[in-house]
């Protein structure tokens, strides 16, 4: 118990829940410097899928809707996007097909 409590202090400035988990993705890996040196665009995005899926499928949607965002040269439009997929009662390939599908019509508006 008295470790638990010097603990707290520690995380008091983090956000809770899953926006913490979310920041922490967004600042880590697609940012200034490391975004540059592995060829992606300025932009800040983020793909986060719903913890309902298993962890494979999960983290296939999540690479395949980040290299839809890649092939779409986000880079003129200066926009930071960030793709929310709640697992629902959808299987996997049809909410990796409207994704995609959605992800180009909107980066191709937002691009123009």
């Amino acid at each position: 118990m008295l470790k638990r409590k010097l603990r707290l202090p520690l995380f008091r400035n983090r956000l809770p829940g899953s926006r913490q988990k979310f920041d922490r993705f967004v600042r880590g890996r697609f940012l200034g410097v490391g975004a540059k040196a592995s060829g992606l665009p300025y932009n800040r995005y983020a793909v986060m899928v719903g913890g309902r899926m298993r962890a494979a499928a999960r983290n296939r949607l999540r690479r395949v809707l980040t290299e839809t965002i890649r092939k779409e040269e986000v880079t003129g439009g200066g926009h930071d996007i960030c793709v929310f997929v709640k697992s629902g009662a959808m299987s996997e390939r049809r909410v990796e097909g409207s994704m995609r599908e959605e992800l180009r019509a909107l980066l191709g508006r937002a691009t123009r």
